[in-house]
């Protein structure tokens, strides 16, 4: 959970998956949808946000001996992608999107 804005407006912390976590930080990935995330995208370098998190439960890392499935559609992708790198190829993802441009993080 993220809050955007210091003030009331928005006054609710915004909900994000952790997209993955690097020896310096946490990155997020998201989609500019509304107030909340055009201020989040506005925000520069080096200021400081409020977190709360993380918070629900990880996904389990499959036994070695089984294949893998993972589902994931638009932006859902974040909260797989680090599942993903852990996985390092012994995989299947689906992934789905309403348009070719919503096919993020495709290497």
């Amino acid at each position: 959970m993220i809050e955007v804005s210091r003030g009331t407006d928005p006054l609710l912390k915004r909900a994000f998956s952790l997209f993955r976590k690097t020896s310096q930080d946490v990155q997020i990935l998201y989609r500019i949808c509304g107030k909340g995330t055009e201020i989040l995208r506005n925000l520069r370098e080096g200021t400081t946000v409020d977190m709360l998190g993380p918070l629900g439960t990880s996904y389990p890392v499959p036994a070695d001996d089984t294949i893998p499935l993972i589902v994931a559609g638009g932006i859902g992708i974040a909260s797989v992608y680090s599942l993903l790198e852990r996985l390092a190829g012994r995989a299947y993802l689906f992934f789905g999107a309403r348009t070719k441009e919503d096919l993020l993080m495709l290497h």
